[in-house]
């Protein structure tokens, strides 16, 4: 996929998934090519990799006009259909989740009847993934859901502490199977990804990597067995920095599957900048790159098998929304 520059603006940061071979995006609506105020209103529209076309994504386009997030929101396929969620515009910032249904044709339409409004609250927008479990000796489908902690429906001060929890159907969602890492906070977004079963022997279990940009604005990265990591380029050893979310994916290296790392440049630098790591380290100095085009928000990632996927909002007056694979982009010294 080369470079796609769509019509669409976005007022934040915006959300990537895959489903029948399309991508579909994510985002709160920005004010359009005139640079008007934007409304925040959610649209899931997809794109077609192989021939991106603004006539054919807005035509099937669906805007939500009663939803609203000033956040990044979240967008996976799980069951069949794409699952959104994002925070809301009320006080505490509750989150949301509904499940969209794709027709044949890749229309889409909400099942509002079974949008969940959490009592759990959020400061920054929430990330979903899909795990993979081994239970009774066969492979079961987790929707996760990952977000840092708001302030609790009295709208007090977010402590921002990681949030994880899982579904088995996408529509239940015990309190029982919430955890809390109070010991990491963030008052952005996380970034969930998952390494597929079937990277080592057939009953090795996935992982689940969780990134983010931490209070004092470094990127880290959290894998398996809770061990925290700061994301560094040996070239000079300097922690990496962002004022915007981080985003993380994972896609198939000639058979292995390696992390990819992606943040906007803090201050005024919104580069945007890449590092990825073979076997799960992500301080390998020679697969850090800096890229010429700029976001003004968080960017988003999303592997597909061998391809490696990013959207970002550019920093142009309207704040377009971009869509690349990382081969297309140009890159600068880092």
């Amino acid at each position: 996929m080369k470079k796609y520059t769509s019509g669409a603006t976005t007022a934040a940061g915006v959300a990537l998934a895959n489903l029948n071979s399309l991508l579909w995006v994510a985002f709160p609506g920005g004010g359009g090519l005139g640079a008007a105020a934007p409304n925040f209103k959610l649209n899931i529209m997809p794109v077609d990799p192989e021939n991106p076309n603004d006539a054919w994504s807005f035509d099937r386009l669906l805007v939500l006009d009663n939803e609203t997030t000033t956040q990044q929101p979240a967008l996976t396929a799980f069951g069949g259909k794409l699952w959104l969620a994002w925070a809301g515009t009320d006080a505490a910032h509750r989150l949301n989740l509904l499940p969209l249904t794709v027709s044949a044709d890749n229309h889409l339409s909400a099942d509002m009847q079974h949008k969940i409004t959490f009592n759990w609250t959020a400061t920054g927008g929430p990330s979903l993934a899909v795990r993979q479990v081994w239970i009774d000796q066969k492979v079961q489908q987790q929707l996760c859901l990952a977000f840092c902690g708001g302030g609790g429906l009295g709208a007090a001060a977010p402590n921002g502490e990681l949030n994880f929890a899982y579904s088995v159907d996408g529509f239940g969602w015990p309190q029982s199977q919430l955890t809390v890492w109070n010991q990491y906070h963030s008052l952005l977004s996380p970034s969930l990804t998952e390494v597929p079963i079937g990277t080592g022997l057939p009953t090795e279990p996935p992982y689940m990597f969780v990134a983010f940009t931490g209070t004092d604005t470094k990127l880290y990265l959290s894998g398996p067995n809770g061990y925290l990591s700061g994301l560094k380029y040996i070239g000079d050893n300097d922690p990496e920095t962002s004022n915007y979310a981080a985003a993380i994916g994972a896609y198939n290296n000639a058979g292995t599957w390696a992390l990819f790392y992606v943040w906007t440049g803090s201050g005024s630098n919104r580069h945007l900048y890449y590092q990825e790591g073979l076997g799960f380290s992500t301080q390998s100095a020679n697969y850090h790159s800096a890229y010429s085009d700029t976001s003004e928000f968080a960017p988003a990632v999303l592997g597909v098998d061998w391809h490696r996927y990013v959207a970002w909002a550019g920093t142009d007056a309207a704040h377009r929304l971009n869509i690349a694979e990382f081969s297309e982009l140009q890159t600068i010294p880092s």
